[in-house]
């Protein structure tokens, strides 16, 4: 994750780019890229959670290591992309 930051550092310096840590909670509400595991983005879920994470509209999520994420999320996902696509 550290290097996909530093790129988007080097191309584009005006965006906000944030790299999730565990146990460091600087992510702020209006950085534009940040980058965070599959499995540290499920640790901060919790219902109704007040997590920044889950306070905010994406316009974008990239999940890397696709086979962590359960298929029920994977088919809801592309189905999502396909209708998003169709408009």
């Amino acid at each position: 994750m550290d290097y996909w930051a530093k790129e988007i550092r080097k191309f584009e310096p005006d965006l906000k780019v944030y790299c999730f840590k565990t146990g460091k909670s600087e992510f702020r509400a209006d950085d534009d890229v940040v980058f965070i595991t599959y499995s540290q983005l499920q640790s901060q879920y919790k219902e109704e959670s007040t997590s920044p994470f889950f306070q905010r509209t994406w316009y974008r999520v990239i999940c890397g290591i696709s086979v962590t994420i359960p298929t029920f999320f994977k088919e809801s996902a592309l189905t999502k992309v396909k209708v998003f696509k169709s408009k």
